[in-house]
C-alpha cells in the first residue's frame, strides 16, 4: 500500500471513529436536566473536583492520572466544585470531548503500532476495528479510567516496538515513562513492566558484550522511570501506603479488589455467581463487545502468532497472556475490562484476515462496521430511562406510590418525590442480611414494600439480571423479580422500553448481555400498573417462597422441637440452619437459646457472643435485630424475637451509633413491632415499641 493512500484511509478511518463517538454526544438530557448513566463517570467527574491533594485523594480504587486530566478539562471549561450539583452538562461536556480526544489518539496509536510491526495496510485495518468495535465506542462516550488506560496501554506498547536492538538509555526510559502513566491510571499497568524487561533482555541474533551489558542496564533505567513516574504522580504511595489498604467504601483500592476478587459479594457482581472464568470472556464477552467475527479473527491471530513467534511481535502476546491471566481469573467479569486488551489483540485480527485474503477482510471488516454503526445508533434514541420516566410523569396520578429500584442503573434520580411517592423496591436489604433472613422473612420484607404501591418500575440490568443469576443465594429475591416479570404478583405490565443496536432495518438483539454493558446506554426499562387482587396475589407469592436451599424449615422445626422440650433435636434441626448461608446467624441465637434452656452458661455466652460479633463489618449492621426479629416472629418464636431486638438495643448502647443509623435502626424496632401485632402477639409488640423508644432516648451518640 503507498504511504499517501495510508494516510487517506487512516484520516477516513478517524474520521468515522470520531464520528461515532460524537453520535448522541448530549445523550442524556431529560427536558432541562442532564443525567449520566454510567456510575464510573460520576466516581471520576466527583473525585477530580474533590482532589485537593495528591497526599490524600479521594479515591484510591483508580489512579490519579485521570483525575488530573479531568480536573484540567473542568479548569479550561471553567467548571467548579458545585457545577456537578447545579449545572451538571457543562462539566460532562468537557469530559466527553476529553474521552473523544483519548479515543481518537489510541485509533492514531494502534495504527502507529500495527505500521511498526507489520506493514500499513495491517496498521489501517487495525485501525478501524479499533474505531468501530462497539465496546471501544461506548467507552468513548463517557469519560472513565479505561478510555486513558486505552491510551496508555497503546503508546506503551508503541514505545517498546521503537526499540531497536537493546536500545538505548533514553528508549528505555520512554518506554518506562510510558509504562509509568499506564501504572497511575490503573496499577495493573505494572503488568507492562514485565512486558518491557522481557522485550528488551530478548536475545537478537549475535550481541557483543557492549550490547549484553545494555541489555541488563536499560531494562533497568525502564523499571526506575516507571516507578518514579507512578511515585511522583501518586506520592501517597511512598508518604501514605496504608491508604491502600483502606477498606470503607468502593472507592478505596482494597475494597474495589476485594470485591474484583469475589471475596466481597455485591449485588451488582452476582451475575458473575456462576460464569466461568477465563472461558466466559471469550464466548461471551468478547463477542458481545466486538462481534463474533472479529473475535474468531482474534483467536485466529493469536493462535497463528504463537506459532511464528517473532520478538518484535512477542509484546503484544506477552502483554495479552499476562493481563488476561490476571483480568481473566476476577469474579467480576465485563466487557470494559477487555478494552486494555484491543491494541494487543486487533493488530493480530488484522493479520490473520489478510493472511486469509480479501474476502477474509472484506467479510470481518464489513460486520464489525456494521456492529459498530448499529451500535453507535442508540445514542441517537432518547435513553429508556427517560422514556420511562416521562411516561410515568404523563400517566401516573400525582401522589401515587411508585415503586423504584435503587442501584447504579435504576431510573430513581429521573422521578420527582414532590410529584409521587417513592417507595423502595428494596432487594438489597435481603442480599446484605441473608445471614439474618429466611427466605420467608426476605420474601415478607419484598412483600411488605409493594403493600401501597400503584406502580412499579425496574430496569432488566440493575438488579434483576444479578439476582436471577444467584437464585441459591437469594432464592427469595430471585423469586420475586420473576414473578414480577411474569405477573404474578398482582401486577401487569403497561410499559416498555428499550433500545436495540440497529441499521437499516436490521437489529442485533444483545438482550441478556451482560448487565453494565446494556446499563450504561441502553437497558430495558418495564413498567407495573397494580391490578384488583394484589393483595392476594402478594401473599400467596410470599407465602410460597420455601423448599431448595431455604432454611425455614429446619427454624420451624427447631422451634417446634424446642417447644415440645426435645432439646437434641432442635440442635439437630439448628445446625442444619447454621451450615447454610441463609439465617445462618440467626441460627446462632437459636443455638445461643438452647443452650441456656439446657442451663450451659458457657456455651449460651459463647454463641451469643459469636452472634453479636456479627454486627462487626456487616453491611446494614442497623437492621440485623429487625431482620432476626422478623425471621424468628414468622417461624413461632417471639420470645426469641424480642432476644435479637435486645441484643441490637445492647449493641448500641455500647457501641457510638450515628443519629440518621438510630433513626433507622428505631423504625425497624417499629415494624418489628408491627408484624409481632399482626401475629397476635400484643405484650411482644408492645415491649418492642418500649425498645424503640429507648433508642430514640439512648444519649451520648
Amino acid at each position: 500500500m503507498k504511504a499517501g493512500h495510508a494516510r487517506w484511509l487512516l484520516a477516513a478511518v478517524f474520521v468515522l471513529g470520531v464520528a461515532l463517538r460524537l453520535t448522541g454526544f448530549d445523550r442524556g438530557f431529560d427536558g432541562d436536566s442532564f443525567h449520566t448513566f454510567h456510575p464510573d463517570e460520576e466516581t471520576v467527574a466527583r473525585a477530580a473536583l474533590e482532589l485537593a491533594s495528591p497526599l490524600d485523594p479521594p479515591l484510591t480504587a483508580y489512579g490519579l492520572l485521570p483525575l488530573y486530566l479531568a480536573r484540567g478539562a473542568f479548569i479550561v471549561a471553567g467548571v467548579s466544585s458545585g457545577d456537578l450539583e447545579s449545572d451538571p452538562w457543562p462539566a460532562y461536556r468537557a469530559l466527553r470531548l476529553l474521552a473523544v480526544i483519548l479515543s481518537g489518539a489510541a485509533m492514531v496509536g494502534v495504527f502507529l503500532l500495527s505500521r511498526r510491526l507489520f506493514d500499513e495496510a495491517t496498521a489501517v485495518l487495525a485501525a478501524l476495528f479499533l474505531a468501530v468495535v462497539p465496546v471501544a465506542v461506548q467507552q468513548g462516550h463517557f469519560y472513565t479510567v479505561d478510555a486513558v488506560f486505552l491510551l496508555c496501554v497503546t503508546t506503551s506498547l508503541y514505545a517498546l516496538a521503537r526499540v531497536e536492538g537493546v536500545g538505548t538509555w533514553r528508549s528505555g526510559a520512554i518506554v518506562g515513562f510510558c509504562v509509568g502513566l499506564a501504572a497511575a491510571t490503573r496499577l495493573n499497568g505494572l503488568l507492562l513492566l514485565p512486558v518491557a524487561v522481557a522485550s528488551l533482555w530478548l536475545p537478537r541474533g549475535r550481541m557483543t558484550s557492549e550490547m549484553r551489558r545494555d541489555a541488563l542496564i536499560h531494562p533497568l533505567v525502564t523499571i526506575g522511570t516507571a516507578l518514579a513516574v507512578v511515585v511522583v504522580l501518586q506520592p501517597y504511595l511512598v508518604v501514605s501506603p496504608e491508604l491502600m489498604w483502606r477498606d470503607e467504601s468502593s472507592d478505596d483500592f482494597w475494597f474495589s479488589a476485594r470485591i474484583a476478587s469475589g471475596e466481597r459479594l455485591r449485588l451488582w457482581s452476582l451475575y458473575d455467581w456462576d460464569t466461568i472464568p477465563y472461558l466466559h470472556h471469550v464466548i461471551a464477552l468478547l463477542p458481545l463487545g466486538i462481534g463474533w467475527p472479529l473475535t474468531l479473527a482474534v483467536l485466529g491471530g493469536v493462535a497463528l502468532s504463537t506459532s511464528r513467534w517473532r520478538s518484535r511481535q512477542g509484546a503484544l502476546l506477552l502483554w495479552s497472556a499476562l493481563f488476561f491471566l490476571v483480568m481473566g481469573g476476577l469474579h467480576t467479569k465485563h466487557v470494559r475490562y477487555l478494552l486494555p486488551l484491543l491494541p494487543a489483540l486487533l493488530p493480530l485480527a488484522a493479520v490473520v484476515c489478510r493472511r486469509y485474503g480479501r474476502l477474509a477482510v472484506a467479510g470481518v471488516g464489513l460486520f464489525t462496521v456494521f456492529y459498530g454503526t448499529a451500535f453507535a445508533r442508540i445514542y441517537l434514541a432518547t435513553d429508556s430511562r427517560i422514556e420511562a420516566a416521562r411516561w410515568l410523569a404523563t400517566n401516573v396520578p400525582a401522589g401515587a406510590a411508585i415503586g423504584l429500584e435503587t442501584g447504579g442503573f435504576s431510573l430513581r434520580r429521573l422521578v420527582d418525590p414532590r410529584v409521587h411517592d417513592v417507595h423502595d423496591i428494596d432487594a438489597g436489604t435481603p442480599f446484605h442480611l441473608r445471614g439474618h433472613l429466611s427466605c420467608g422473612a426476605a420474601a415478607h420484607h419484598l412483600a411488605d414494600g409493594l403493600r401501597d404501591v400503584a406502580y412499579v418500575a425496574v430496569v432488566d440490568v440493575n438488579r434483576h439480571a444479578q439476582v436471577t443469576a444467584a437464585p441459591d443465594l437469594l432464592p427469595a429475591t430471585a423469586s420475586f423479580y420473576r414473578a414480577l416479570r411474569d405477573e404474578r404478583l398482582g401486577y401487569s405490565r403497561v410499559g416498555h422500553f428499550r433500545t436495540t443496536p440497529g441499521l437499516a432495518g436490521i437489529h442485533l438483539d444483545d438482550a441478556g448481555g451482560e448487565p453494565s454493558f446494556l446499563g450504561y446506554d441502553h437497558p430495558a426499562v418495564s413498567i407495573y400498573q397494580r391490578q384488583a387482587g394484589a393483595g392476594t396475589a402478594l401473599n400467596r407469592w410470599r407465602d410460597g417462597v420455601a423448599g431448595g436451599t431455604c432454611p425455614d424449615e429446619w427454624i420451624v422445626e427447631a422451634v417446634a422441637r424446642a417447644a415440645a422440650g426435645d432439646i437434641d433435636g432442635a440442635f439437630d434441626s439448628v445446625n442444619r440452619v447454621r451450615a447454610g448461608e441463609r439465617a445462618a446467624q440467626t441460627g446462632l441465637l437459636m443455638e445461643a437459646d438452647l443452650h441456656r434452656q439446657r442451663g450451659d452458661q458457657t456455651a449460651d455466652e459463647a454463641a451469643f457472643r459469636r452472634y453479636q460479633e456479627g454486627y462487626f463489618g456487616a453491611d446494614e449492621a442497623h437492621l440485623i435485630p429487625w431482620a432476626t426479629s422478623l425471621t424468628l416472629t414468622r417461624a413461632g418464636a417471639p420470645d426469641l424475637a424480642l432476644t435479637g431486638l435486645m441484643a441490637g438495643l445492647f449493641h448500641v448502647q455500647r457501641q457510638p451509633t450515628p443519629s440518621h443509623i438510630r433513626r433507622a435502626m428505631t423504625r425497624s424496632y417499629h415494624k418489628a413491632a408491627d408484624l409481632l401485632q399482626e401475629s397476635g402477639q400484643p405484650r411482644h409488640a408492645s415491649r418492642a415499641r418500649e425498645m424503640a423508644a429507648q433508642l430514640e432516648g439512648v444519649a451520648g451518640l
